[in-house]
């Protein structure tokens, strides 16, 4: 998505310590998943910033109220919230941006493709780590355990009954049609069919429709598949994803194009921003619960739509919508006591995860996508747990 806004920067850092003073504090504080230096990435480079408001005696007392009140319309459309932070700490946050120097240009706000239905397109994102090699089975095999147990392709891909149970022979052969106020539209056959399925797609078309949420003929994909989270995809991931969905056997089934009623935009999911590697996630269990998360699309649905946006860095967690067929409330995962988990054992935590049911019993209902993380390792389990624990308390 290049829908860019700089004051999403303090958003994701308000509860940042006051000396924000140094980029090494901004990575610290995750607000370079969004921003760089001088080249721009879902917003604006800090270089262009300053750039924008040198020499404006008022922009540094402008810019600190924005931070404090929330504001819209200076670098895209998509509106910041307002922070909790003192008058001091909003104007050392705007000193430390507005210090950086440069001659870069201005970046342009992203501009709406009426060929697109009004959607905002995502740039590629840049990759830099090296792609580990796979042999064909070792894909398979994980590209397997990715669309059938982590990202849960077929809760969203199969073909359903009117009790939700999947139609035997029909597991991601296209889902069932929704209908909303924003598009209408059926989730499209994931099966190596060379008419009606992905049997023609290339490696770059693969690439382009989980990070960029495109067709392979140019066209979006519909709003409700979560690029944004699947932009956390590593390469090789991704290949592995393209290996298995070729080696399931063709089913021919035709889910109409969707339907754009209104145009819609994508939402920044930080987390998806971060360059992932085996390496890295390896020796972290937090950064690997990060990543799993993010292909799980966990926040898709536990977090709130507010005026139309899902404002994850603020409201990420704590539930309030109504999902699938019978409206179903997502609860609030947070780290809170009361409101969300934050009294829940890790044992209470992995039964929801894997068998779906809550601490007090109840089972948890479709499109909570158990079924499918009940294939989940012990160590991706864990490592689910501790990514959920950092999820600030929020009611």
């Amino acid at each position: 998505m290049r829908v860019v806004f700089f004051l999403m920067i303090f958003s994701l850092c308000a509860t940042a310590r006051p000396a924000f003073a140094s980029l090494e504090l901004a990575q610290q504080r995750n607000c370079t998943a969004c921003h760089a230096i001088d080249k721009p990435l879902l917003g604006p480079p800090f270089q262009s910033v300053a750039e924008k408001y040198r020499g404006q005696a008022d922009a540094p007392a402008r810019l600190a109220e924005k931070l404090i009140k929330g504001g819209a319309g200076v670098w895209g459309n998509v509106p910041m919230p307002p922070n909790v932070l003192s008058g001091a700490e909003a104007q050392k946050l705007v000193d430390w941006v507005l210090s950086q120097t440069s001659s870069a240009v201005i970046p342009a706000p992203a501009a709406r493709n009426a060929g697109e239905q009004g959607r905002f397109a995502l740039a590629p994102k840049p990759v830099t780590t090296q792609i580990r090699t796979q042999t064909q089975d070792e894909a398979i095999r994980r590209g397997k355990y990715l669309v059938d147990n982590v990202m849960g392709c077929g809760n969203c891909h199969a073909g359903r009954a009117d009790d939700t149970s999947i139609l035997p022979g029909k597991e991601l052969s296209g889902g069932r049609t929704y209908d909303t106020p924003a598009f209408v539209a059926t989730p499209g056959n994931l099966t190596s069919d060379r008419e009606t399925g992905i049997g023609n797609w290339s490696d770059a078309d693969f690439t382009r429709a989980l990070t960029e949420g495109k067709r392979p003929n140019g066209l979006p994909l519909a709003p409700m598949m979560p690029v944004t989270f699947y932009r956390a995809l590593i390469p090789e991931d991704i290949q592995a994803i393209a290996a298995y969905l070729r080696s399931v056997p063709p089913v021919k089934n035709a889910p109409p194009p969707p339907v754009y009623k209104q145009s819609s935009q994508f939402d920044v999911y930080p987390d998806a921003e971060i360059e992932y590697s085996a390496p890295a996630m390896a020796a972290d269990k937090l950064l690997r619960g990060r990543y799993l998360a993010a292909l799980a699309h966990c926040l898709d649905c536990h977090t709130p739509i507010v005026n139309g946006i899902s404002d994850y860095a603020r409201d990420g967690g704590k539930g309030g919508r109504r999902m699938g067929v019978a409206r179903v409330p997502v609860p609030n995962i947070t780290s809170h006591p009361v409101k969300g988990i934050g009294g829940w054992t890790d044992q209470d935590i992995k039964r929801a995860i894997m068998q779906g049911k809550t601490r007090d019993g109840r089972t948890l209902r479709y499109p909570m996508a158990w079924p499918y993380l009940a294939g989940l390792t012990a160590d991706d389990l864990d490592s689910l747990v501790v990514w959920l624990r950092t999820l600030p308390a929020r009611e």
